[in-house]
């Protein structure tokens, strides 16, 4: 998936951007120079990712371009038996002007797609449009709806938009969109997504970091098959990357979300296990320097994750151990409720060791719990015991080896581990 949505973005910033040969733009060599440059440079970043971008049935004018850019998907796990690579062709049409460029691209439909799409009523099930400039652009994904029926199932897209609006003077975006969700059902297996609406921005701040903020509801996410059920309603995931400025102390990266949902219904066979009500839960990674996480993020881009030599492990070890060392993980403000009862908690996880005994470490995992400091609270509604027999078994251990806490309503645990050294109520672990 991360393969194939890079390489759709690329081939349409290749037709789009690149395409925008700003001053003058009347000119097409300029303009064909542009787009070959971002095609080379695309296939480049790509590197071994199993993705070529081809540039096809290019004709030039003086105000209009017209290309065709293929995607070759030439990974060997799906390159077929005859030594042939599956691909996909997207159709642009650019016009270019003094200040700026309009284009419009589309996915070429071929017959085999046709045979398959259903309730297509003659639409292209993706294409896009967007107008660049010299300090702005403008790119417009649209999603129309279809039915692609296959031997083992069914795919049904519901339409949608999403609009990106880049500002290069100030090196920041904005995202909107809006789709109407998917229903696939592959042998029984029947995945339900609901009107989901994406909001995001973000701004450029040093060389390798975005500051951004992502918020994205989803009315409805179910999964079902003749075993279990599960289904939610009114999911919101909420995210946030910046840097804390201080006075005397290095400039540090801050990464934050919120997760909620309104209900969530698991059931097997047919009978109901769980129905939890409103509830959500916090985290926060925070304590990397903006210079660590810079030097960790460019010595990541020149490397090729699927052949990493060991002089490429002595480069990155040392930086990935700092990262680590130096990051603080918490989730708070834990709050599941279900019919029966609730959940609070919260929980603090670091590290502390030092470069070379992490390292260390990660050849050897289980020796890293020793450096692992652990802070953790929990109150479990005692009401949970019978519709959560694992709450019941928990309590009984607890109060076997004397560490069972509790108040009128809960059971109470605060955990802690320090030093290789587990404690729950202040009773070592054993």
């Amino acid at each position: 998936m991360n393969k194939l949505t890079a390489g759709i973005l690329i081939g349409v910033g290749a037709a789009g951007i690149a395409a925008a040969a700003y001053v003058p733009v009347k000119v097409g060599d300029t303009v064909q120079q542009q787009i070959e440059l971002a095609v080379a440079s695309a296939n480049a970043q790509q590197g071994s990712s199993g993705i070529e971008i081809q540039l096809l049935d290019y004709q030039k004018n003086a105000y209009d371009t017209a290309l065709v850019t293929r995607f070759v998907f030439n990974d060997p796990a799906m390159v077929q038996m005859d030594g042939t690579a599956p691909f996909f062709d997207i159709k642009h049409e650019v016009t270019h002007g003094f200040s700026d460029a309009e284009f419009k691209s589309e996915i070429v439909v071929t017959d085999e797609m046709k045979e398959s799409l259903k309730d297509f009523d003659g639409k292209v099930p993706l294409h896009f449009d967007g107008v660049i400039s010299l300090d702005k652009s403008v790119l417009n994904t649209y999603i129309e709806g279809f039915t692609l029926n296959r031997d083992n199932g069914t795919i049904r897209m519901k339409p949608g938009i999403i609009r990106l609006n880049y500002d290069a003077g100030k090196e920041s975006y904005d995202l909107n969109g809006i789709w109407n969700g998917i229903e696939m059902d592959a042998e029984g297996n029947v995945l339900t997504v609901g009107e989901t609406n994406v909001k995001g921005g973000g701004q450029k701040q040093t060389e390798f970091i975005w500051t951004y903020s992502n918020n994205i509801n989803i009315s409805q996410l179910d999964l079902s098959n003749d075993r279990i059920e599960i289904a939610s309603a009114s999911l919101n995931l909420k995210d946030n990357f910046n840097i804390q400025k201080q006075d005397s102390a290095p400039e540090t990266v801050h990464y934050s979300g919120n997760w909620t949902l309104d209900k969530l219904h698991i059931a097997q066979y047919g009978q109901t296990l769980y129905d939890f009500e409103p509830s959500g839960f916090s985290y926060t990674l925070t304590g990397p320097t903006v210079e660590q996480t810079e030097a960790l993020m460019k010595i990541a881009q020149d490397l090729d994750a699927e052949q990493i030599t060991p002089e490429d492990a002595q480069k990155i070890l040392p930086i990935f151990a700092d990262v680590v060392n130096a990051a603080e993980f918490s989730l708070h403000d834990v709050n599941v409720v279900t019919t029966e009862g609730r959940i609070n908690g919260d929980m603090v996880v670091s590290l502390e060791t030092n470069q070379e005994e992490l390292i260390k470490a990660m050849s050897f995992p289980p020796i890293l719990a020793q450096y692992v400091k652990l802070e953790s609270n929990a109150a479990i509604n005692k009401s949970l015991f019978n519709s959560m027999p694992v709450f019941a078994m928990m309590a009984m251990q607890l109060n076997q080896m004397g560490a069972y806490r509790d108040d009128d309503e809960d059971m109470l645990i605060h955990a802690l581990m320090q030093n290789g050294q587990m404690t729950i109520n202040d009773v070592p672990m054993r």
